[in-house]
């Protein structure tokens, strides 16, 4: 697609958003349910490295675009994807903080996701 689809009058802009979440996650935060808390903090450990993967994918065909609503479209999407990003980092540091090996997850989850990218890059190249 090459020209936006946006409705008229609705725009694409990052909002500037900033969170403190440390004390909320010293605790059992998602309703008091120990269960939604570890799902949902395990769901901020993968965002960083996604948000990054859908900037990348978008940034590959930006300079393919015509349309100046879609390039600006673009440019806010960009830019609020690192902003979410950066909130997520925030968090995740805050995690961290509490004990959790960020570090350990982030390394598992990156080692897998190459892994996949490996597997279907094999399974391309037998299909062809």
């Amino acid at each position: 697609m090459t020209i936006s689809s946006t409705p008229h009058g609705v725009t694409v802009k990052p909002r500037r958003l900033r969170f403190d979440v440390r004390a909320e996650l010293r605790t059992l935060w998602h309703g008091n349910d120990a269960f939604r808390t570890a799902f949902f903090n395990a769901l901020s450990l993968q965002f960083p490295d996604g948000e990054q993967q859908f900037i990348n994918a978008v940034r590959l065909y930006r300079d393919q675009i015509t349309d100046p609503k879609l390039k600006e479209e673009i440019k806010g999407f960009i830019g609020q994807e690192a902003l979410h990003s950066r909130e997520h980092k925030e968090y995740n540091e805050a995690l961290k903080a509490r004990g959790y090996d960020i570090d350990a997850l982030d390394e598992r989850f990156r080692k897998h996701m190459d892994n996949r990218g490996l597997l279907e890059a094999n399974l391309r190249e037998l299909e062809a």
